[in-house]
């Protein structure tokens, strides 16, 4: 799951509670966890270039971690995943150019 990592704590009240937990987590949480959060960290930058700040920027990872490019990671279709997150990322980003509105009068 590696960049993932799951950290449990009970401030030294129960250390076999915190190894538990983690274990039951850790068993809950797909093995494609790792490759997606890879691809998402290969796209931040573009992402923070194309898309501002704010509810856009959320609405496409919100996308990207539960829509078609987690699914194509999860059936072990990388470049497929790749794919499906560049056209979120461009369905996403504002549209740019301007509008000439001629002889309107």
């Amino acid at each position: 799951r590696a960049p993932v990592a799951i950290a449990i704590g009970t401030e030294g009240a129960g250390p076999v509670l915190a190894q538990m937990l983690r274990s039951r987590i850790d068993r809950m949480l797909s093995p494609s966890l790792g490759p997606l959060a890879s691809l998402a960290a290969s796209l931040r930058g573009t992402a923070e270039r194309l898309l501002p700040k704010g509810n856009a920027r959320r609405r496409f990872w919100s996308d990207f971690f539960g829509g078609a490019p987690a699914r194509a990671v999860d059936a072990g279709q990388l470049s497929q995943a790749h794919d499906a997150a560049v056209d979120l990322l461009l369905s996403n980003a504002p549209a740019s150019g301007h509008i000439a509105l001629v002889g309107a009068g």
